[in-house]
């Protein structure tokens, strides 16, 4: 956690690094040519056309070579990120002797603004399974003090 402080202001915010290998969409993803919605980067096919294509070609029935692309390291890559996983912004106002409470702080805070990664899922630290990505939230409230 880092932290930033000039008189009633605070700054404060935490950065996670994570250097990783997971599974990514590939082990999960349905067979191309069937009636399921795919990411666009299912449209990279091999072809005369295209000889460099990572998909095979599609047929409107199910593959069975498709499940060994699934279980070979094609669906494994590099899952590393950077996310900024809390940033709070606070101001301390004092109240003096006359209120019941001594001071009061105001804060705005944020989780999971934003993640940095070249992963192909949805969420690198969860890797390729059926979770959500961590919910980004903002906060907004007050600290009375006494």
């Amino acid at each position: 956690n880092n932290q930033l402080k000039y008189k009633n202001f605070n700054f404060s915010f935490l950065v996670q690094f994570v250097k990783q290998k997971s599974r990514n969409y590939n082990v999960t993803m349905p067979s191309p040519g069937q009636m399921n919605n795919l990411p666009v980067e299912a449209l990279n096919v091999w072809s005369a056309q295209n000889p460099t294509g990572f998909y095979m070609p599609y047929r409107n029935t199910s593959n069975p070579l498709h499940t060994m692309m699934q279980l070979s390291d094609a669906s494994v890559s590099d899952a590393s990120f950077i996310r900024l996983k809390n940033i709070q912004f606070s101001y301390q106002i004092p109240l003096g002797e006359k209120s019941v409470f001594k001071d009061v702080r105001l804060y705005l805070q944020g989780q999971n603004l934003f993640t940095m990664t070249n992963y192909f899922g949805i969420d690198p630290e969860t890797g390729a399974g059926a979770f959500l990505p961590p919910l980004k939230t903002y906060a907004f409230g007050a600290q009375f003090n006494l």
